[in-house]
């Protein structure tokens, strides 16, 4: 059993404030989720205070709202 606190979304800033748009951020948010394991860490990290979280924005939402054209390629915004 591993006995370390999860990580926190203070720690997945800092490591993130410097990067932009390539793969590296990618690998630290997959890394950083899989650090949390189970329901009960994943509330913990996201239930603290400041802690931002709404649904994705997902591509087809979007395009139904008329928020953007159908010629638009597909996406999702975690």
């Amino acid at each position: 059993m591993n006995n370390q606190p999860p990580p926190s979304l203070a720690e997945l800033e800092k490591q993130l404030k410097n990067l932009s748009h390539d793969s590296q951020a990618l690998e630290i948010i997959q890394e950083f989720a899989n650090k949390l394991g189970k329901t009960k860490h994943r509330q913990l990290v996201f239930g603290e205070e400041g802690a931002l979280v709404c649904q994705p924005i997902e591509y087809q939402d979007v395009l139904a709202r008329g928020l953007i054209d159908e010629t638009e390629d597909p996406f999702t915004l975690l």
